[in-house]
Order: C-alpha cells, then sequence, then structure tokens
C-alpha cells in the first residue's frame, strides 16, 4: 500500500517512499539533509527530549505541565498494561530471527505459530525478572491473571505471524537461516541518540530496522493514517538519526500491536519543516512565564487536576 493512503490527513502527504542507503555512518554528527547548521540549530539554545515535543502536540498545556513544571502522571493499571505489552512485541521484533530459523517447509501455520507463543513467552519470562514484576506487584496485578487476560493477543499475533512467514516461504522456496535472513531485517532495540545540537537531548528509539527508526505502540491503529503525534515523534528519530550518523534516514514506521498492522511513510521536506514548526513553537511554550490556555479536552486527561490549577 503506498504511503500516502497510510498517513493521517492532517500532516499532508509524505509523498513517495525512498530507501535509506546502507553504510557505515559517518565519523562525526553531519548537518540534517537540506538544512545548514545554522538553519536547524535552535535560536534559544534549548534541548529538549523528543517525549517533550510529542507531549506539547498532543496539548501545548499538558506539555508544559510536563517538562516545565516536571508534573508527573500517575501509575495507572491500564498504564502498566500498554507498557508491558509494548515492552513485550518491541522485544519479540528483535527476537523474531531466531524464531523463523527454525522453519522448515513441511511446517503448518499451527506449528509455526506454537513457535512464536513459546517465544512470547520466553520473553515475558525474562520481562518479569526487572522491572514488571515489582510493578505488578505494586499495582495489585495478578501475574497468572494477567497473562491469561493477554494470550488471546499473543496466540493471535502468533498465527498472523506465522501465516505471513509461510507467504513468504512459499514465495520464495527458502527455508531457516535463508528464509530468516531474507524475511527479517537487521533489528536493535533502545537505541539512544542525542543531538542537542538541533534541540533534542535525547531520543531513544524503539527498534532500529535496517537503518530507519520502527515506534510501537500498544494501542490500536487508526482507522486511516497515522496518528499525529506519533508522526512527529518518528520524523524527529528521523532527523536525529540523520545527525548522528551522517547519513540519509528517509523512511519511517509505526508498529500497532493492538490489530499488528505495521504502518510506514516517507519523511519527506514537507514533514521536516513541519517538525522544526512544532519544536519552534514548544520551545516558546516552554519559556512562557505561564502555561498555555486551557483548552477542550475531548478525552481523560491524566493531568486533570494539575490542568485546572491556576499556573
Amino acid at each position: 500500500m503506498e504511503s500516502k493512503q497510510l498517513f493521517s490527513r492532517r500532516c499532508g502527504d509524505p509523498g513517495p517512499m525512498s530507501w535509506p542507503f546502507e553504510g557505515s555512518a559517518g565519523p562525526s554528527p553531519v548537518p540534517i539533509r537540506g538544512y545548514d547548521a545554522e538553519t536547524i540549530r535552535p535560536r534559544e539554545g534549548l534541548a529538549v527530549p523528543v517525549t517533550a515535543l510529542v507531549n506539547y502536540s498532543y496539548c501545548p498545556r499538558y506539555g508544559y505541565l510536563r517538562y516545565v513544571k516536571r508534573a508527573r502522571t500517575p501509575l495507572t493499571r491500564e498504564g502498566v498494561r500498554a507498557f508491558f505489552n509494548h515492552e513485550l512485541f518491541k522485544r519479540m521484533l528483535v527476537n523474531e530471527f531466531s524464531v523463523v530459523s527454525q522453519f522448515r517447509s513441511n511446517m503448518t501455520a499451527g506449528e509455526m505459530a506454537q513457535l512464536y507463543h513459546e517465544e512470547f513467552y520466553d520473553v515475558i519470562g525474562e520481562m518479569r525478572g526487572c522491572v514488571f514484576g515489582r510493578l505488578f506487584g505494586e499495582m495489585g496485578l495478578s501475574w497468572s491473571q494477567e497473562l491469561q487476560r493477554l494470550d488471546r493477543l499473543l496466540l493471535e499475533a502468533s498465527l498472523v505471524w506465522a501465516e505471513k512467514l509461510l507467504r513468504v516461504a512459499d514465495a520464495t522456496g527458502l527455508e531457516a537461516f535463508e528464509l530468516a535472513r531474507f524475511l527479517i531485517p537487521r533489528r536493535r532495540a533502545e537505541v539512544f541518540y542525542e543531538a542537542s545540537e538541533i534541540g533534542v537531548s535525547g531520543a531513544r528509539v524503539d527498534v532500529v530496522e535496517d537503518g530507519f527508526p520502527v515506534e510501537v505502540k500498544a494501542g490500536r491503529a487508526p482507522v486511516t493514517g497515522i496518528c499525529e503525534a506519533h508522526v512527529l515523534q518518528l520524523v524527529w528519530y528521523s532527523l536525529v538519526m540523520e545527525y548522528a550518523e551522517g547519513r540519509d534516514v528517509d523512511v519511517a514506521e509505526v508498529y500497532y500491536v493492538n490489530g499488528f498492522q505495521r504502518r510506514r511513510f516517507g519523511t519527506d521536506q514537507g514533514l521536516r519543516r513541519w517538525a522544526l514548526g512544532v519544536r519552534n513553537m514548544a520551545f516558546e511554550a516552554f519559556q512562557a512565564e505561564r502555561a498555555p490556555e486551557r483548552g477542550r479536552c475531548n478525552r481523560p486527561c491524566l493531568l486533570e487536576r494539575e490542568c485546572r490549577q491556576s499556573l
């Protein structure tokens, strides 16, 4: 499907996709494609995390409260569940190579899905030993009950991924390791970039896949397009990666866990100008003495109490 069919109407047409070239990153940061160093550098000399820009795009007042006033959002059960799903599928994207390398031509979709399902639970076992075991306990969540609730999603995901694998195997005639190398791009998880010279103090990319950023979202994909805030996040990831690695990053992708949809778009000059404009507006808001005016909210907000206070 063409990228323009996937793209959110508010964000414009991303234009044709062009794949990032392969090669080593430059020895030092370079100006971003299409901009000289003075154009891309913020006049104020500020640098904020990409998440601060994303929060501002959701709601300027929310972004101000989070970044300037350091307001903390309360931990909720739904928040912990979403965080868990996000981390699980992010790790599975990286671990998929080991699953596909076990494929044999006489395997059925059910047998391949079983391998995916087992890998999901191997990853879950690792996650329990880190922060999630503690978080579940703090929120009064039963580990066994939560896994029972989650298993339907994992079974569905395992079958979706297995059927995709069989279609590719049938079309290519490849098996095991060769198929894994053909089907699974090179993936790295949790890659951190810093580019304070262009106004970004930190960008933690979920997955870098063959040189472009992939962001995992625990929620359901929009009926059409990509959420504007997700586009902004990924465009900034692309800009930061270009600056840090000295190469073009022309493609970005969102993976929506709920529905197993991957939506890719090109990061063209129009989107880059728009992202820089949002950054500049956010910097202006963050330097103001008062928070932006309270707008008309159309969804529940975790900072509603703080928002209602006079700032």
